[in-house]
């Protein structure tokens, strides 16, 4: 058997014994897949993230969104008044399948502890390939079995440039990129 990390729009990629493998094969879930956890530090949420969970619920029975407080990032904006924005956002798209958690490394044990059949995460450009495959080895080191990981093509922006447009004073461009949920709190 062989572990899978599967990227959509719409490409599957297999890691196979360490090797990575591209392939132009539709997806598919199978049925044992129901329950997904989607791991971020969503700082802050954006469409990019947005369309990441839009495709867990259309796709999966239950969606666990996790909020993550990460040691290697400072965190911009409050993680608490986030997710309150976040869980506005799903509910204005009606998103009826979705829980919000918080959660703190390392990520493997959480994932079993919340009972996910699979984890998905989202990448902008094959330049975001190599740290998403340096942290799916150093999660394969956990003692806990991983599940599958999904990686999404999801070509937005970064929470990163959003931060930079708000520290530039550029509202207006901010806002194209972020719900109007978050773009209220953080303006």
């Amino acid at each position: 058997m062989f572990d899978q990390i599967i990227t959509s729009l719409y490409q599957l990629t297999y890691l196979v014994k360490n090797d990575i493998i591209f392939s132009q094969i539709s997806y598919e879930k199978d049925d044992f897949m129901q329950k997904i956890f989607v791991p971020g530090s969503y700082d802050p949420f954006h469409n990019g993230h947005l369309e990441l969970v839009r495709f867990a619920s259309q796709n999966f029975e239950s969606v666990i969104v996790g909020v993550a407080n990460p040691e290697h990032k400072t965190k911009r904006f409050s993680r608490d008044q986030m997710m309150i924005a976040m869980a506005e956002v799903f509910e204005q798209h009606n998103f009826s399948n979705i829980d919000i958690v918080k959660y703190e490394e390392p990520m493997p044990e959480v994932v079993v502890e919340l009972k996910a059949d699979c984890i998905l995460r989202g990448f902008r450009s094959e330049e975001d390939i190599p740290y998403e495959v340096a942290n799916y080895e150093k999660w394969k080191k956990s003692p806990v079995k991983l599940p599958p990981v999904i990686y999404v093509y999801a070509p937005f922006t970064s929470s990163t440039y959003i931060y930079n447009l708000l520290k530039q004073g550029k509202l207006e461009d901010a806002r194209k990129l972020v719900p109007l949920p978050v773009f209220n709190l953080i303006k």
